[in-house]
């Protein structure tokens, strides 16, 4: 399970789950299916189009999702 954090209180509750925090989104270019959180529009382009957004390096085997 790789996680990528806004919040360092977010990263210290996960960290006691097992979670292995990455600096930035394009590091989770590995995982199948990426799961994000984000509070709006702004933030959601920001990660997945921004320099090392979840898109940088995205497969076509990969499933992205986002909640709010």
């Amino acid at each position: 399970q790789r996680v990528l954090f806004r919040s360092s209180s977010a990263e210290d509750l996960q960290k006691n789950f097992g979670a292995v925090a990455v600096d930035r989104p394009a590091d989770l270019s590995h995982c199948g299916v990426v799961f994000t959180m984000l509070p709006g529009p702004k933030e959601v382009e920001g990660v997945y189009l921004g320099e090392h957004g979840l898109l940088a390096n995205a497969t076509e085997e990969q499933l992205f999702v986002d909640t709010r």
